[in-house]
């Protein structure tokens, strides 16, 4: 038997996605939150659109951002005529507006993946903010992977004030370095690391800045992406929304962007995607 014929490819799709809470929508008159009316338009249709954007890129995995207890448990993802993507707990920010609490969850798809562990990785800033993390198990070759959910406090990069902005942009930056910290512990059971979600800086900031930037801590730990530039602030055409991965088998695990077809109404922010792939021996179960 040839070497070829003996390796397998397996891949994966994940993605994130900032869904826009229905109450900052109407607070902060976000234009694809809002009917013609003016009002709130998540039942009218835009829980319907955000459900077939992700069921349609056919997603094993999406870490989600600015869920609520009310939208959590009206985002059902069918895979099948009778099952649902599951999802982690949600991990909700610090906030003085209890209707408008928000967080982050990871969602999975249960006939790939089966759920090891989950933790919040709080901040320790006093308007604390949450990171979810979860680690998955694929069911098709026994590789875990560690996924984290973020949505890392934002700044105006247009503020004239500087020290206002870099005050506003070094809270965000540490609540990433926390996280980037907390996430890699206890790692040596897992194949790779996931971080992703709403950074709130684009590759303009993230040029400027170099391995100051939000990207650029995770590039100087080691985690990559994949260099395609792609605009998820639709309105802006800014790319503030990031996947990042980290190998932990050797550059034997790889990941490639996706431009998904997606109703981009259903957001303030695109759909992002990348494909994971990885290939290994059946019989041996290793990396090739």
């Amino acid at each position: 038997m040839s070497s070829s014929s003996t390796i397998q490819s397996h891949s994966f799709f994940i993605g994130s996605y900032n869904i826009l809470n229905p109450y900052h929508a109407v607070k902060w008159t976000t234009y694809e939150g809002l009917n013609e009316q003016g009002e709130d338009n998540w039942e009218t249709g835009r829980r319907a659109a955000i459900i077939k954007n992700i069921q349609e890129a056919q997603l094993d995995i999406c870490a989600l951002q600015e869920l609520s207890d009310r939208t959590i448990d009206e985002i059902k993802i069918p895979i099948s005529n009778e099952q649902y993507m599951q999802h982690s707990s949600l991990w909700k920010h610090f906030t003085e507006e209890e209707e408008g609490a928000h967080g982050v969850a990871v969602f999975y798809n249960p006939q790939r993946f089966s759920l090891v562990a989950e933790q919040g990785i709080k901040s320790s800033d006093p308007k604390f903010r949450y990171a979810a993390c979860v680690d998955l198990k694929d069911l098709t070759n026994g590789f875990i992977y560690r996924v984290v959910s973020v949505h890392i406090k934002g700044y105006d990069p247009y503020e004239q004030d500087l020290d206002r902005k870099t005050e506003s942009q070094k809270r965000g930056d540490q609540e990433l370095s926390e996280y980037l910290m907390e996430c890699s512990k206890n790692s040596e059971h897992l194949d790779g690391i996931f971080i992703l979600g709403d950074f709130n800086e684009d590759a303009q900031e993230m040029e400027r800045r170099g391995l100051d930037s939000r990207q650029g801590q995770l590039i100087n730990a080691q985690f990559s992406w994949t260099g395609v530039a792609y605009p998820t602030e639709t309105r802006s055409q800014r790319q503030i929304d990031w996947i990042f991965y980290k190998d932990l088998h050797d550059g034997m695990h790889k990941v490639r962007f996706i431009e998904p077809k997606q109703d981009l109404s259903a957001s303030d922010h695109a759909l992002t995607i990348v494909e994971h792939q990885s290939s290994l021996n059946p019989l041996t179960q290793l990396i090739i």
